[in-house]
């Protein structure tokens, strides 16, 4: 079945087209390490239909099974910041469905397979490449589109970054343990009074400078207000904080743009200061340091995982100032799989570089020096 949805994938390089939906629905106890190279191929498939102009709506059939949702996520991860990958579900978790799987190419051809057992891995399909019998089962899946499923991720265009803002903020004040992973500190980890001058400094529109001062705001009080019962961890790579207090340099991101500043030891120091002040005053918060050699995607990107309530993702290219993408995930399952996938990567991180006292005493030595040499 895989081997042949990838010759049908493939054929999609001989048309050129606009947009076109091709629909995929498959079997999720597929994404193991047995069929690693088919899977493979199988993506590859789809990066080259989704670059002949193509997006692709994925049915997947969603279980109870964490690791099998994280691993999805993994093999979806790179299809998902092309901005045409389109993932689904059945609205109804115990739905019944009498295939398995299928892929449905418009104009070219259809795959359907079946089981005629009790195991949900197909055994049996059927091929057709009659372009009638290809647009009746394509008004099939139309009707299953419009009735019984529902997007996994709602994307937000470049030009809708207040929209995701505002998501973001409106999570940040939702219940729950939240956990951040991000490559560079999060602009809570500043000073109010220096994150604005951050922002004068560049010469942003005042505009821009207020609707970034309003989402620190509404942030900062989430947070302050949630920390007392909740657990805040952030997840940050070591360089961060190796490029701030040796390179003086900062890497911020607002809500429209990502901006590199060069500091001053003050500003340095006044940020070190106030990421200790959050670690002592605040039990439920920690950080995280992951070691130069830990790594989680081949993708830059910024994630923020609130518990049973949403998942957001901005993913960025070093050699842009502004995020190439901004999704969020509210299904309750996808959301608990990206809960487990980060709390693995917490148990994998050295205890000297999660442990708050160690991390405390660290940066403490850090503003020492910074003093004694300023």
């Amino acid at each position: 079945m895989l081997s042949a949805s990838i010759s049908l994938l493939e054929a999609t390089s001989d048309y050129k087209c606009n947009n076109d939906l091709i629909y995929i629905s498959f079997n999720e106890n597929m994404l193991i390490d047995r069929y690693y190279n088919d899977l493979e191929n199988f993506r590859n498939a789809m990066f080259k239909a989704i670059n002949n102009g193509w997006n692709i709506l994925f049915l997947l059939k969603l279980s109870s099974s964490i690791n099998n949702i994280i691993n999805f996520i993994n093999f979806a991860q790179p299809l998902a910041i092309t901005g045409k990958f389109h993932p689904y579900y059945f609205k109804k978790y115990n739905h019944i469905h009498t295939y398995q799987e299928f892929i449905v190419i418009p104009g070219i051809g259809a795959l359907f397979g079946f089981s005629d057992n009790l195991q949900p891995k197909s055994n049996t399909a059927f091929y057709f490449r009659n372009k009638v019998a290809v647009n009746i089962l394509k008004k099939k899946i139309d009707i299953l589109i419009n009735n019984q499923i529902k997007s996994v991720v709602k994307y937000y265009k470049s030009n809708n970054a207040i929209d995701y803002s505002n998501f973001l903020a409106e999570q940040e004040d939702v219940i729950g343990n939240r956990i951040l992973y991000k490559r560079d500190f999060s602009v809570l980890m500043f000073p109010k009074n220096l994150y604005k001058r951050l922002l004068e400094v560049k010469n942003l529109k005042s505009d821009e400078i207020n609707a970034s001062l309003e989402f620190y705001d509404r942030r900062l009080k989430s947070f302050l207000s949630n920390i007392d019962n909740y657990k805040y961890t952030d997840i940050y790579h070591m360089n961060c904080i190796n490029n701030l207090v040796k390179r003086r340099e900062l890497t911020l991101y607002l809500y429209s743009r990502v901006l590199t500043i060069n500091l001053g030891v003050e500003d340095v120091i006044a940020i070190l200061k106030n990421i200790v002040t959050f670690l002592k005053t605040h039990k439920n918060f920690n950080i995280a340091f992951l070691s130069q050699n830990f790594k989680i995607s081949n993708l830059v990107f910024y994630c923020v995982i609130k518990e049973r309530s949403a998942v957001m993702v901005e993913t960025y290219d070093d050699s842009k100032d502004s995020p190439i993408l901004r999704l969020s995930i509210k299904e309750p399952i996808f959301v608990k799989a990206f809960e487990a996938y980060f709390n693995e990567v917490l148990d994998q991180i050295a205890p000297m570089n999660k442990d708050k006292n160690e991390i405390i005493t660290w940066i403490e030595n850090e503003i020492k020096l910074l003093e004694k040499s300023h």
